[in-house]
């Protein structure tokens, strides 16, 4: 992974953390993963900036709940 997709990676992660689980699997056709933390799916795309458009188009058609547990 380059500079600028590490870059794209970690901003990635930052802002959706809270509402995703992020994994990368290098060896896969697209590497870059995202889990939803209500467990209603995955994601996946061949570069981070790729996924983060998955990942806002997901949320705005389906939010993920962000309560902490208590």
């Amino acid at each position: 992974m380059n500079r600028e997709a590490e870059e794209a990676w970690r901003l990635l992660q930052f802002n959706w953390d809270t509402a995703y689980t992020f994994f990368y699997y290098p060896e896969a056709p697209e590497p870059f993963h995202a889990d939803r933390r209500d467990g209603l799916g995955t994601l996946s795309a061949a570069d981070p900036d790729a996924l983060g458009e998955l990942v806002m188009r997901d949320y705005i058609t389906r939010p993920v709940p962000r309560e902490v547990a208590p």
